[in-house]
């Protein structure tokens, strides 16, 4: 019977982080649609990922240690990372544009077109579940 609390109670933390999670994300979004009009969307993301970086870099060295610093794909890791940045700055210029409801609403398709992607070019298996799933 112990097991069973215990996995609750990593359910339960689990949704409270995702809760917790989806809270700030919205929250950061209204600060990102307050400032757009003063901030370039490059230094909108620039400042949030340098302030991620920061956070995360020192929970990894506190977990890791300076192996946790090694990267394997370093080109691989250039490819996504200039990806991220490209679709944050036009994440941050569309909240410029538009209204920050149309916008997340956008932005939460990302799961559906990450599925459909995944079929064309890894050739993931995208079944009528999966479509499902996402909707």
């Amino acid at each position: 019977m112990q097991g069973s609390n215990s996995l609750h109670q990593d359910e339960r933390m689990g949704v409270l982080f995702a809760i917790l999670g989806y809270v700030l994300l919205s929250m950061g979004d209204s600060v990102w649609k307050l400032v757009a009009d003063a901030w370039a969307p490059t230094a909108l993301a620039t400042w949030r990922y340098s302030l991620g970086a920061v956070g995360l870099g020192a929970a990894l060295w506190w977990r890791e240690g300076a192996l946790g610093f090694r990267v394997r794909n370093p080109w691989v890791q250039l490819m996504r990372g200039s990806g991220v940045a490209i679709a944050t700055a036009s994440f941050v210029t569309a909240v410029g544009m538009m209204p920050l409801v149309d916008t997340t609403a956008i932005l939460f398709t990302s799961p559906l077109l990450t599925a459909l992607l995944a079929a064309v070019f890894l050739r993931r298996l995208y079944t009528l579940q999966t479509h499902r799933l996402m909707l």
